[in-house]
């Protein structure tokens, strides 16, 4: 599920590039009304649509990494009980766990918070008390 938001942002390039490449060759005249900024805005709303609608079940899979029952004197992932909460593979998961809660977790409302507020004075131009002058 982790390799699902670079795949969109990978699919997402692809389709910027094709339309850069190819619109000016298949259709002249349409060209003419559509900026890049305009398909920079549209790639942008895709794009928050898709982390947004995946970040809830991406975070509830990584936090499952770390739910484990004990049965018996032996720690087993809730998950899947064939799986040990002990030994290297374990280990290797929790580590991709720990790198997801990263980049996932707490990277995507960091980055999107960061995106705001450096643009604060474009969203809300009336309201003084947002343009304050210190930086993160």
């Amino acid at each position: 599920q982790m390799a699902i938001v670079p795949g969109v942002l990978g699919l997402t390039a692809i389709a910027f590039l094709l339309f850069k490449i190819l619109a000016p060759i298949l259709c002249k005249k349409r060209l003419s009304t559509v900026t890049t900024e305009s398909i920079k805005s549209a790639i942008f709303e895709i794009l928050f649509l898709v982390i947004y609608t995946l970040y809830t079940s991406i975070s509830t899979s990584i936090f499952e990494l770390f739910n484990c029952h004990k049965i018996q004197g032996e720690w087993y992932l809730i998950a899947d009980y064939t799986k040990k909460c002990s030994g290297p593979e374990y280990n290797s998961h929790l580590a991709v766990g720990f790198v997801g809660m990263a980049f996932f977790t707490v990277g995507i409302p960091l980055t999107l918070f960061f995106l705001m507020w450096s643009n604060r004075k474009v969203l809300f131009p009336d309201c003084s008390f947002l343009n304050l002058n210190f930086h993160l």
